[in-house]
């Protein structure tokens, strides 16, 4: 989970992988299957 401190950052987040959540208007969170992949599990 990320929060963004602004339009411009909630873009950079949207890029790199990750979805914007209906806890709020720049709350970003990262889908599990991303994870996994950028762990390895």
């Amino acid at each position: 989970m990320a929060h963004a401190i602004d339009e411009d950052a909630a873009r950079f987040y949207d890029a790199h992988g990750f979805v914007r959540s209906p806890l709020g208007e720049r709350v970003m969170l990262m889908p599990i299957e991303t994870v996994r992949g950028v762990v390895g599990g």
